[in-house]
């Protein structure tokens, strides 16, 4: 349909195009080559975005990785910002509850728990930091807070089939969805066998998928 104003008069057309399925396809085939260079230029392009993202050293003795504090700002605002909201409705459903309205002392703890669990999540997100070293067959992993060392855990790793690549977080603007990744390792710790984290806030399933050959790569190299 076409419509609008020809010389201050109105113009308003329609036509309907006859269209029928058809079950024919394009022949056209694009060649093996043009193909693996766009292969090569995304996996180049990961493999930047996970150095750029992650502190990764290679020594004599194995890897180092490091993942900084404060690499997912948006994330971390967003939960701050979230759990501040419910925390504030839950203290106002706390005020009026003093005044007298009993059911609301049914929906205040439940507001401000939540929100409080936000928030304390989106202050964890900005001051976490996560350090793994790979040596010798075995690794070592240091979890810390603003700088305050939380916990350490440490154990073999042989295989690379002891690795996994998780999806712990994801965020959407618009039509755009981005996901955050993990890699997980199963170890025989010494208080028996877990699955400890190796590596975090890798943005990106490319990146995520980049930095885990590069974990593999370190542990079975080929």
């Amino acid at each position: 349909m076409v419509e609008g104003l020809v010389s201050y008069n109105t113009f308003k057309r329609h036509w309907v195009i006859p269209v029928t399925l058809g079950t024919l396809q394009s022949d056209i085939k694009i060649p093996q080559s043009h193909t693996k260079s766009v292969q090569k230029a995304q996996i180049q392009a990961a493999e930047s975005s996970v150095d750029r993202q992650i502190n990764t050293q290679t020594t004599a003795q194995g890897l180092n990785i490091i993942s900084e504090p404060g690499r997912n700002k948006s994330m971390s605002r967003f939960a701050c910002l979230l759990g501040f909201i419910f925390t504030a409705a839950g203290c106002f459903l706390f005020y009026f509850a003093l005044q007298g309205e009993l059911m609301l002392w049914l929906m205040a703890p439940m507001f401000f728990s939540i929100g409080s669990g936000i928030w304390a999540y989106g202050i964890f997100l900005a001051g976490r930091k996560l350090e793994c070293k790979m040596i010798d067959g075995r690794v070592y992993i240091r979890r810390s807070l603003f700088g305050k060392s939380l916990y350490s855990r440490e154990g073999p790793l042989t295989s690379a089939d002891q690795l996994e690549l998780k999806t712990t977080m994801s965020s959407q603007q618009g039509s755009v969805k981005t996901e955050y990744m993990a890699i997980y390792a199963q170890v025989r710790c010494a208080d028996g066998i877990r699955k400890i984290k190796l590596v975090e806030g890798i943005e990106g399933l490319a990146a995520g998928e980049a930095m885990h050959r590069k974990l593999r790569f370190a542990i079975e190299p080929k």
